[in-house]
C-alpha cells in the first residue's frame, strides 16, 4: 500500500512539473522573438536536416541564419555583413576560403565529407577554427561554438539591423501547438489510468532480478535534443557493458560501413519477464513521462542512442531528426506486421520520409496501422514490394 501511495505522489509531482514545463515551452515556441543582441552564426548547408539540427542546438545562445545556397551567404558578406561564426560544408576547400576572406580569424567551422589531403595555406588556416568530418558529433560542435563565442565575447560585432536577413528555419507543416496540446492531455490521462499497472510491473521486475525498475539512458530526439529516456528494465543489470562481448551477434554487422546500429535477435541479456514486456510493448509505458515533459510525442521517429545518432548527421540521414521522437511510429507498425528485419537503408529512408511528409492525416494512418491488422498488412505488403509507407495515400 505504501508503494502505491508513493507512486501516486511521484506521479502527481511529475505531472505537475511536466505540465508547467510544457506550458513554458509552448509559450516560448509561439512567442519567440528575434534576439538582435546575440552573436550571429551562419549555417551554409544544403541538407535541410543538418540545418535543422544546428539551428536547434545553437539558437539557445546565438542568432542563427541558415542558407541552403552558398551564393546567397556570400552576397551578404560582400555587402559588409559578417557573422561571428560561419559553419559551412566544404567540397572544395580552396574555393570556400577564397570567398570568405572578409571574415575574422578563427571563425570558420568546416564540415568535410572527406579528410583534407594536404594542410591548408596559412592565409586560410588563420580563418579556420575547427574541421569536422561528416557524419559529425553535433554536441561536440556545439561545445566548440560555445567556446569560440566566449573567446570573442568582447569583440566588436557588425550591426545586423542594417540589412534584413531571412532566418530559414526548416519546420515541417504539422502544427506544434496542437500536437503538444494533444500530447499533454492524453499522456496525463494515460498515466493516471495505468498507474496500477506501473506498480504491478515494478514489483515483478524487482522480484525477478537485481537492479533498478527503470532503464534510463541518454537518447537523441528531434533536432538532436539529448534527453533522459525511460523504459521498464527488461535486461539483466549492466547489460550495456556486455555489448562489446556480443558484437558478433549484431544483425547489422554485415552491412559494411555506414550508420552504426546494434540489435540482437533473441538477445541473451533479456530476462523472462523482460521478454514478455517487450512482446506486449508494456516496457514503453514510462515514456508517457517523456511525452509529458516534451522530450517525445506519441507518434514520431525512434529516439536513438548517441552512438547511433552521431552516425546519421550526414546529408543522407540528418532529415530524420526533423521529426519528434515517438513512442511509436511507422517502424512500430512494421514490427507488429512481422516483417523481416529492415536493412539500415530501409530504416533511414522510412524515417526521413516520415520527417519530411508528416501530418495529422499521416499520423492517423500510423495509429490505424498499429491497431487494425488489415491496415497493417497493407503497409507491410507495400514495403515488401519496394514501396515505403510514405508513398501511400493518406
Amino acid at each position: 500500500m505504501k508503494n502505491i501511495e508513493l507512486f501516486a505522489l511521484l506521479a502527481t509531482v511529475s505531472i505537475g512539473c511536466g505540465l508547467l514545463s510544457s506550458l513554458v515551452r509552448l509559450k516560448k515556441g509561439i512567442h519567440r522573438k528575434k534576439r538582435e543582441n546575440l552573436p550571429a552564426i551562419w549555417v551554409i548547408e544544403r541538407s535541410t536536416g543538418i540545418r535543422y539540427i544546428l539551428n536547434n542546438l545553437l539558437s539557445r545562445f546565438a542568432q542563427i541564419y541558415t542558407f541552403d545556397r552558398y551564393e546567397k551567404a556570400i552576397s551578404y558578406i560582400r555587402k559588409g555583413i559578417v557573422p561571428d561564426i560561419i559553419i559551412v560544408t566544404g567540397d572544395s576547400t580552396a574555393s570556400v576560403f577564397s570567398d570568405l576572406q572578409n571574415v575574422k580569424d578563427n571563425s570558420i567551422i568546416l564540415l568535410l565529407p572527406d579528410r583534407l589531403e594536404r594542410p591548408l595555406p596559412d592565409e586560410y588556416s588563420r580563418k579556420l577554427a575547427r574541421c569536422f568530418l561528416i557524419p559529425f558529433d553535433p554536441i561536440e560542435l556545439r561545445n566548440v561554438v560555445s567556446y569560440l563565442l566566449m573567446q570573442s565575447a568582447n569583440e566588436y560585432r557588425v550591426d545586423r539591423n542594417k540589412y534584413k536577413l531571412v532566418i530559414q528555419s526548416p519546420l515541417p507543416g504539422e502544427s506544434f501547438f496542437w500536437r503538444r496540446t494533444f500530447d499533454i492531455l492524453f499522456s496525463t490521462l494515460l498515466i493516471f489510468l495505468v498507474a496500477p499497472v506501473f506498480v504491478l510491473i515494478a514489483i515483478i521486475i524487482k522480484l525477478e532480478s537485481k537492479g533498478p525498475v527503470f532503464y534510463v539512458a541518454n537518447r537523441a530526439g528531434q533536432g538532436y535534443n539529448i534527453f533522459k529516456f525511460f523504459k521498464f528494465r527488461t535486461m539483466v543489470q549492466q547489460a550495456d557493458k556486455m555489448m562489446e562481448q556480443l558484437k558478433y551477434m549484431n544483425q547489422y554487422s554485415n552491412e559494411g560501413s555506414g550508420p552504426v546500429f546494434f540489435k540482437i535477435s533473441n538477445d541473451p541479456r533479456v530476462t523472462k519477464f523482460g521478454a514478455f514486456l517487450r512482446n506486449t510493448g508494456l516496457d514503453e509505458l514510462p515514456q508517457l513521462f517523456n511525452i509529458l515533459k516534451g522530450d517525445m510525442s506519441f507518434i514520431g521517429n525512434r529516439p536513438l542512442p548517441l552512438y547511433e545518432a552521431s552516425s546519421l548527421t550526414s546529408e543522407w540521414g540528418a532529415d530524420r531528426f526533423m521529426a519528434p521522437a515517438g513512442m511509436t511510429g511507422i517502424w512500430g507498425v512494421l514490427k507488429k506486421g512481422e516483417k523481416e528485419e529492415l536493412s539500415t537503408k530501409q530504416r533511414i529512408t522510412i524515417e526521413t520520409n516520415y520527417a519530411r511528409k508528416r501530418s495529422w492525416s499521416y499520423n492517423w494512418s500510423i495509429i490505424r496501422g498499429a491497431i487494425f491488422a488489415s491496415v497493417r498488412r497493407k503497409l507491410v505488403e507495400r514495403v515488401s514490394m519496394g514501396f515505403f509507407p510514405t508513398d501511400a495515400e493518406h
